[in-house]
């Protein structure tokens, strides 16, 4: 065995220990907390645009959750956009929903320029605000899992994380669930803590001092910018193993490439340092696997020759 292929071994046996004696410390510090009641009114900002077939299910899933006050934004770009006929049916049905039409972005992402569009219909009496992705099917008791830690005052930023399910025959989507699972059940660490743009709770007495509009102006991502931000001001990140929100999702090989070297690029940008650790983690696996494959190959041709 070469030297590099012993280093590599090494670190990866070293990568597997951490991990594992990080997730006993997480058990080993974990209180259980009673569901509490629900207490406060809550504003969920979904940000949509294109073809959202799953849209009015998303809405009908939200409005379903076992809290009493709650009210839902959604932002569109346009009135042209497919998102707001279905938008607009199920806003007809329910006044707790409200349609915004944002326009189109400039100098920023357009998921960034719904949510900045949406923020103005926060009222005094709204005590927590919500964003949530439109790609993700909420279970009945997500919103009290969600705000739990908020309503504790355990913290006054959460957030949930999506579970990729692969729709049947999608390859690429089936590759990005075998990289994304191992992220959403990591322990969920406030050193580490990183915010999921599907779902983040935060409270909204402080949300003033985030100045969204200045934070986002000219932003591409809202959640890793959210995140830093945060770690700036100090404000603790509580991640909520209980609000895993499944995420249904049909990717080709070439659409989950892009997808992750997207993801990875964000990363890199926003979060260089846990870029960096998220790089050695997912390749040492990959680096262990492929030595060991062509040691086995090499170790099967001399056997032969």
């Amino acid at each position: 065995m070469s030297f590099v292929a012993i280093i590599i071994a090494v670190l990866w046996v070293c990568c597997s220990v951490a991990t594992t004696a990080l997730t006993a410390l997480y058990l080993h510090r974990v209180r259980p907390l009673r569901q509490p009641e629900p207490e406060g009114r809550a504003l969920l900002i979904v940000p949509v645009r294109g073809p959202a077939p799953r849209l009015p299910a998303v809405l009908e899933a939200l409005l379903r959750q076992d809290w009493p006050e709650l009210r839902i934004v959604v932002a569109v770009e346009s009135e042209a956009d497919p998102a707001h006929a279905l938008a607009a049916a199920v806003a007809e049905r329910d006044p707790r929903v409200t349609l915004v039409v944002a326009g189109e972005a400039e100098g920023r992402g357009q998921k960034v320029h719904n949510l900045l569009a949406a923020l103005p219909h926060l009222r005094l009496a709204d005590r927590f605000v919500i964003f949530f992705d439109a790609d993700a099917i909420a279970p009945p008791r997500f919103l009290r899992a969600l705000l739990r830690p908020l309503l504790y005052r355990v913290a006054d930023l959460a957030s949930g994380y999506r579970i990729v399910v692969p729709e049947p025959g999608s390859v690429g989507a089936l590759l990005v669930a075998l990289a994304d699972h191992g992220v959403s059940t990591f322990p969920r660490m406030r050193a580490i803590g990183v915010l999921s743009g599907g779902s983040t709770a935060i409270r909204a007495e402080i949300l003033p001092g985030f100045d969204l509009p200045r934070l986002w102006d000219g932003a591409l991502s809202d959640d890793l910018t959210l995140t830093r931000e945060a770690r700036r001001l100090g404000v603790a990140i509580h991640g909520v193993h209980a609000a895993l929100l499944p995420s249904p999702m049909a990717l080709s090989v070439p659409e989950a490439i892009r997808f992750g070297v997207r993801q990875m690029r964000l990363l890199r940008l926003h979060l260089p340092r846990l870029w960096t650790a998220f790089g050695v983690f997912s390749l040492l696996p990959v680096a262990g696997s492929a030595l060991a494959l062509a040691g086995s190959s090499a170790a099967a041709t001399g056997s032969t020759s």
